[in-house]
């Protein structure tokens, strides 16, 4: 497959986060529990971004929004208007079999806030996804936020929503820093993960302060829904076979 800018490798570099490598890995956490229930090692997978790439036309699975033409053996791959993000990876067959991705809620992220207990400032928005954005982390372009003063750097995690000086926040991806001296004022639930990898620039979401404890019961009807989802798409190949 031809590779560049915006493919990345499914490979994750584990224990090299934010010491100069990037952790690497598929973005998508359906993808990867896809690929993980059909027994397709995620390091041989590639995510594909804002772009089109040529693969051989026998051998490949696909899962996002695509079209595909097949011209002299191999199979151009475009991503449709609004759906940038999808994955590739090697599966046996004699053409390119294409996986839609988990339908989900769009309109609305969800966060818990942070310090808890204390006042942040109104993520509300409406917030834009800024052409600046990529896998490091998701710039909005929105109401001028007041950040919180600047404190001590801290730990931090994908989906963490740090506030710079110039008042527009990032989510960080799975590509951000593990240590962040932005002010901290929330984190992005887990439920949400799959949600947020597929946004491109010009997407417009707002933001939903939730408890912890309502957080914790969306992650886990999450796991079922894409538990649903993975069984589904593995009756749709065996009855290919």
């Amino acid at each position: 497959m031809e590779v560049g800018p915006g493919v990345v490798s499914g490979r994750e570099r584990k224990g090299k986060r934010g010491m100069g490598f990037p952790p690497g890995g598929l973005w998508s956490p359906d993808a990867r529990a896809l690929l993980a229930a059909l027994g397709v090692p995620g390091e041989s997978a590639f995510e594909v971004y804002g772009r089109a790439v040529v693969v051989p036309q026998t051998g490949v699975l696909v899962i996002g929004q695509v079209r595909h033409e097949v011209s002299e053996g191999q199979v151009k791959l475009t991503p449709r208007s609004g759906s940038p993000r999808f994955v590739v990876a090697p599966w046996p067959g004699d053409g390119p079999v294409i996986i839609a991705p988990r339908d989900m809620p769009g309109e609305v992220l969800r966060y818990v806030p942070y310090p808890k207990g204390e006042p942040s400032p109104s993520l509300a928005g409406p917030w834009t996804v800024s052409a600046t954005s990529d896998r490091v982390g998701i710039r909005w372009q929105g109401p001028q936020l007041e950040a919180p003063p600047p404190g001590r750097s801290r730990p931090m995690v994908p989906g963490a929503i740090e506030v710079p000086p110039d008042g527009q926040p990032i989510t960080l991806g799975p590509d951000g820093p593990t240590i962040g001296g932005y002010p901290l004022v929330g984190v992005m639930i887990r439920a949400d993960d799959e949600v947020l990898s597929r946004l491109g620039p010009g997407a417009v979401r707002h933001w939903h302060a939730i408890t912890r404890a309502e957080a914790e019961d969306l992650c886990t009807e999450d796991q079922r829904q894409r538990a649903r989802w993975i069984e589904t798409v593995r009756q749709g190949l065996a009855l290919r076979r």
